[in-house]
């Protein structure tokens, strides 16, 4: 009826005697045989066995003002003429009106209606009609809420192809239908009798099955089994009778969205045994397509586009769409609906994490399907490419925060969340996007809105946004979710729903730190080309001219995201420093013109996340220096020193000055220079300062190690503990580990690094005033920077509004530096590669042993073998994740806290456990056992070696380990030639040994001994550089 292919149901089937299934004629007369006894005794028999359930059912029925239809009345022969009954019940049937019979209307209407829905219909009536709301009547107000709600439940195309075809269904009906027991009269008239009285109930009832069961498995159609012959899977049950019954069941149990409900009520122990929607389509699907999978039937069955995304990071992650709905009862009830939409009505793209529902309308012009259908299926193609470039896109977001999310929060990218997409009509026309959003219901509403969006309650009015998180759903408006602000709403929204969990390592936000302060300018992936600090999570860039990665691809680690950050700041320090040292020769007056000075005061307004009661959160704040601050301006650490900033950063809108308000949708430009480094002792800093130093400590300190602990609550606890403000001066003292005094030490620090290698550069090639230049040393830059800034001495003026007469990026330091950036950002391949030429690898060395709280060290302490097994796996994996393998000791305990260090040693062969199955891990670890160990780990032994050590010979247990790390160096003897295998390791001696294999050579740099000497150590101790090594992480640099 839905101008969908129908393939006629050859035969039905029911129980006979013997228990066995026979076929019978696709037409079933209830002839007196013994099966029509059987048949009797088993309706009789279901009769009594759901008395008691269809008791409670009627009572609730009745209170619901409901027709439950009787179905166990019994029934005898049929000897009635269809085709005649079917042609005198026509016109009756015809004449009934969806949209306009009041019948129709109360056997949809709900139970009630809210207060909200007559209020707002009151205020519609009243501003139609152009009356006081006081004069619109209750019973206006319900009656137009029913003529509503009929197009809401969307049974009109059914209903309306139902009665077109009315001749051929009632005799088909009444030819598998039968008549009460007891009944003396003609059969024609029993018929037209009992369709006529209970024509709306009817016409309802094949409308719903219509409705929500018009679909195939295999080559038999579902509709056409359930109509004529329910029978089939095994209950006695009248057709006629029970359509009836379905068709006043009530407009609760109608409602699309209640399908779930519908079946447990009207099929459950009715039609089938089958306990679930579920089973049931699972149970047809073995019949009549036994040979494919439920989701693959699934896919092709449903005329819906359907894009699943299988997850390579987690290949165990379900993905595709029958399994995701499947898997939550919410959600069951949406596969009915997809299983019966028009074709190119509704799109669903699903992955790991989410599943988006959108509407072909929203990006195909459907007029086009009547006036150039050629033209119509050309974009469709269009569209389906469209549809799967975004489903890619939506996918490697997902998979980039899966590779860089944690084991412990994997689980919550395994979700169903709902991503409705913009309800705008395609307009080849500029329109006002308001104008352009679907009615709920109606003639204007898109096809999508009206079989799927609306009757499963995913409807929702325009609203002025991209997009919002609605609970655990994301909703799109302006933003369509296909196009790249679409894309970039999905990063934003999702960020919304996901930071304090996957995005900050389960740390929740930051105290002072409110919910628009996250997405846009850090984890929001922004959708315009400016040149602006940005991660690209979700683009596939390749091919275009950018200021920022490629793609997700760029980051396969959190070690590949520092690398890329710390190559994009060797950069702009680089062309800050270059332009800091041009303008700082400049006289005063130059200078007061060129730099603004960032502070940072209180903020008045009251945040959500305020946190500790005792803190004082800031926010940035950009004013005009004095003659007498700029003649201090002389180097770039004054600039650091004094927070300075340059003079063409906007602030508000285009405004150069001003404050900047907490919880803004802020970025941070790559190119206006920013010489600040800001931090709060009590508190959070402004938004901007947090954002850029978020970046900052990314490139320093990595992903985990820099950013997570300063915009999350990873430190509140021991905040807390220590009866601390969780401040930004408690935060980096912990990433700082001592190294720097404040932001301001770090900011210089940074800067020094690059000036320090300005002078190695690499050349690259930019295309500037029209010539190819060549940048190959810093003389050039400085060159090329120096004329640049006179230009913009001379041309850039202050306007009265506190504008400048030329924004920002269209300055001429500004336009440099961009063609700067982006030669090296091509040259590196995505910092991929260094932008210097004495290309260098950086290695982080992670801390792999602590002190004593007591500040104490004790190096003369014992090792045990637990404590071992942590030192070296910490070692061996340097940052990454302990994988979880299998408990091979038996005293070993689940809570025993290095069984993942023990334990992934020992599945790598390198440390063993005693012939009773022990580990014993508190044993003290003697030398002989480390040197094994030490040598399982880098190799293996191929031969003999000669003996080295008096106190060793063939009878040792290790003696070849023993011998061998001698031999390379691993571990080295007494001053009296001995090597004492059985004595047991202390602390000292356990980090020498480790750090002369793993850590030797380390360029480890000039620490703040105040911070890190413990009380029993001096600098003359015999192990002192390698203790440090051990318990402070630093970088090692190795040159390529």
């Amino acid at each position: 009826m839905k101008n969908k292919k129908v393939s006629a149901i050859v035969s039905s089937m029911i129980i006979g005697m013997t228990g066995t299934v026979s076929s019978l004629p696709n037409t079933v007369y209830a002839e007196e045989t013994p099966d029509t006894v059987i048949e009797k005794n088993l309706d009789q028999e279901m009769k009594n066995n759901k008395q008691t359930e269809d008791a409670q059912v009627e009572e609730k029925s009745i209170q619901r003002g409901e027709n439950k239809y009787k179905l166990d009345h019994i029934y005898r022969n049929n000897n009635a003429n269809g085709k005649e009954i079917s042609k005198q019940v026509k016109e009756s049937l015809q004449s009934v009106k969806y949209e306009k019979n009041d019948v129709i209307a109360n056997l949809l209407a709900p139970n009630r209606f809210s207060g909200v829905d007559k209020l707002n219909k009151k205020q519609e009536i009243a501003k139609r009609d152009n009356i006081s709301i006081n004069n619109v009547t209750d019973e206006q107000v319900a009656k137009e809420l029913k003529e509503d709600n009929v197009h809401v439940m969307s049974y009109g195309q059914s209903f309306f192809d139902t009665q077109k075809e009315i001749e051929h269904i009632i005799q088909k009906l009444v030819e598998n239908s039968t008549i009460e027991q007891g009944y003396t009269g003609d059969p024609n008239q029993y018929f037209i009798d009992k369709i006529t009285k209970n024509k709306e109930k009817l016409l309802l009832g094949i409308a719903y099955i219509d409705r929500l069961y018009d679909f195939n498995i295999g080559n038999k159609n579902i509709k056409e089994i359930l109509t004529y012959t329910p029978n089939y899977y095994g209950k006695q049950i009248d057709p006629l009778d029970w359509l009836i019954r379905i068709g006043g069941s009530g407009g609760e149990m109608l409602k699309v969205s209640n399908n779930l409900k519908a079946f447990a009520n009207l099929f459950k122990g009715v039609v089938t045994d089958k306990g679930s929607l579920l089973s049931f389509l699972e149970d047809n699907k073995n019949r009549f397509a036994p040979n494919i999978k439920m989701e693959e039937w699934f896919k092709k069955a449903s005329k819906a586009i359907i894009v699943e995304q299988p997850s390579q990071s987690n290949p165990n992650a379900t993905t595709n769409l029958y399994s995701k709905l499947s898997s939550e009862i919410g959600l069951q009830a949406h596969i009915l609906p997809l299983l019966t939409v028009s074709e190119n009505s509704i799109y669903v793209i699903t992955n790991s994490a989410t599943i988006t529902y959108g509407l072909v309308d929203s990006y195909v012009d459907r007029s086009l399907k009547e006036s150039n259908n050629t033209l119509y299926q050309e974009k469709i193609n269009q569209f389906k490419q469209q549809l799967e470039k975004a489903a890619k896109q939506q996918h490697d977001f997902i998979e980039f925060w899966y590779r860089l999310g944690k084991p412990k929060v994997h689980s919550l990218l395994s979700t169903n969340r709902l991503v409705i997409d913009s309800l705008r009509i395609y307009n080849s026309q500029a329109a006002n996007p308001s104008k352009e959003w679907s009615p709920k219901f109606g003639d204007g509403a898109a096809i999508g809105v009206k079989e799927f969006i609306t009757p499963l309650n995913l409807y929702a009015n325009y609203f002025m946004a991209d997009g919002q998180a609605e609970g655990s759903q994301v909703r799109l408006f302006l933003a369509k979710a296909l196009d790249e602000r679409g894309l970039c709403t999905y990063t934003h929204e999702l960020t919304h729903l996901l930071v304090g969990t996957v995005w900050l390592n389960n740390n929740k936000q930051r105290e002072g730190l409110e919910a628009e302060f996250y997405p846009r300018g850090l984890f929001e992936t922004y959708e315009l080309d400016d040149p602006v600090l940005n991660l690209n999570l979700i683009y596939d860039h390749n091919g275009k001219e950018r200021f920022h990665n490629s793609s997700p691809e760029r980051f396969k680690t959190d070690k590949d995201l520092q690398e890329y950050t710390s190559g994009l700041f060797d950069v702009l320090y680089t062309l800050d420093y270059a332009e800091a040292n041009v303008i700082l020769k400049k006289d005063k007056s130059d200078k007061q013109k060129w730099f603004h000075k960032l502070e940072q005061i209180n903020d008045t307004r009251k945040r959500f996340n305020q946190g500790n009661s005792k803190a004082t959160h800031k926010i940035d704040s950009i004013r005009k220096i004095s003659t007498d601050e700029a003649n201090e301006l002389n180097t770039i650490y004054d600039l650091i020193d004094k927070n300075i900033i340059t003079s063409r950063y906007e602030v508000e809108g285009l405004k150069t000055t001003g404050n900047v308000p907490s919880n803004g949708y802020y970025v941070v430009p790559l190119f206006s220079s920013n010489y600040a480094g800001v931090q709060n002792n009590n508190g959070v800093s402004g938004d901007v300062m947090m954002r850029r130093q978020a970046y900052e400590l990314i490139a320093e300190y990595g992903y985990y190690d820099g950013l997570v602990p300063y915009l999350s609550n990873q430190y509140k606890a021991q905040a807390d503990k220590d009866g601390k403000v969780l401040s930004d001066e408690y935060i980096l003292g912990k990433i700082f580990e001592g190294k720097y005094a404040t932001m301001t030490d770090f900011k210089k620090a940074m800067f020094n690094k690059r000036i320090d290698k300005k002078e190695q550069l690499k050349p690259v090639s930019i295309v500037w005033k029209n010539q190819k230049v060549t940048i190959d040393n810093f003389n050039k830059l400085n060159e090329l920077m120096t004329d640049a800034i006179e230009s913009d001495l001379k041309n850039v003026q202050e306007l009265p509004t506190g504008w400048n007469n030329i924004r920002a990026q269209n300055t001429q330091v500004e336009l440099l530096k961009k063609e700067i950036f982006k030669a090296y950002l091509k040259e590196t391949d995505d910092f991929n590669k260094s932008i210097y030429r004495n290309d260098h690898k950086i290695i982080k060395h992670n801390k792999y042993i602590n002190g004593y709280p007591d500040n104490t060290f004790r190096q003369e302490n014992k090792i045990t073998r637990g404590e071992m097994a942590t030192m070296l796996t910490r070692i061996i994996l340097d940052g990454k994740q302990v994988p979880i393998t299998e408990n091979k000791f038996n005293d070993i305990s689940s809570d025993y806290w290095a069984k993942n260090e023990v334990n992934y040693l020992a599945s790598k062969g390198l440390l063993n456990g005693y012939e009773d199955g022990t580990f014993r891990p508190e044993n003290p670890i003697t030398r002989a056992e480390v040197a094994t160990i030490l040598v399982r780990s880098n190799g293996d032994i191929k031969q003999k070696f000669k003996k080295i050590f008096p106190d060793i010979d063939d009878s040792h247990w290790a003696n070849k380990y023993i011998e061998k790390a001698a031999e390379l160096g691993y571990m080295l003897g007494y001053e009296d030639g001995s090597f004492k295998p059985d004595q047991v390791i202390t602390r000292g001696e356990t980090v020498v040994t480790l750090n002369r294999i793993y850590r030797n050579p380390c360029d480890l740099k000039e620490t703040n001994n105040s911070k890190i000497l413990f009380t029993d150590l001096d600098k003359n101790n015999w192990a002192y550089n390698d203790i440090i090594k051990a318990i402070l992480s630093h970088e090692h640099v190795i040159n390529k």
